[in-house]
């Protein structure tokens, strides 16, 4: 998945298997070829993962279908990595991981950074989430565990559709 941005800083999201090489060949609305201007940049993803094996899988097989991944191992690092330079267009996150902050609370700090941004929240205790997640809107998509690769990139792909 890549979005491409030009002069006027209107995204556009291609889904190809060439990615960036392919990305300059789409027409503009108005008919003509992205110009030298055009800066590709892939979704860039948060992962928030305290299970290693489930983290690394994840990122290698998101990375597989043209994401950019960071990953943070507890939600006090995903925080962190929230409150910084980097911009992230996804917030992919477990909810029950070691540290002070659990998954659902990322998420709340992370819409109050990007108020629009999509969230993924995976669990194998689905006790009194659909509650806790219901305060965010939009809503947060929610993917029990354990999950199959191609149900999460397909998730991913449908709510980064339109970045």
């Amino acid at each position: 998945m890549v979005r491409t941005r030009g002069a006027s800083n209107q995204g556009s999201s291609r889904n190809t298997s060439a990615g960036i090489e392919l990305a300059a060949c789409y027409p503009t609305a108005n008919g003509s070829s992205l110009g030298s201007d055009l800066i590709v940049t892939a979704v860039q993803i948060l992962l928030v993962e305290d299970e290693g094996l489930i983290r690394m899988m994840t990122a290698e097989a998101l990375q597989d279908e043209g994401f950019e991944v960071v990953e943070a191992f507890n939600g006090d690092e995903a925080v962190k990595l929230l409150d910084g330079p980097e911009h992230f267009d996804v917030l992919l996150t477990d909810v029950r991981m070691p540290g002070s902050l659990d998954g659902v609370e990322v998420a709340l700090h992370a819409r109050q950074r990007y108020p629009a941004i999509p969230i993924v929240v995976t669990s194998g205790y689905a006790a009194d989430l659909v509650a806790r997640l219901s305060v965010l809107d939009p809503s947060a998509v929610l993917i029990g565990k354990p999950y199959g690769i191609a149900k999460m990139v397909e998730a991913l792909k449908r709510l980064t559709k339109h970045l």
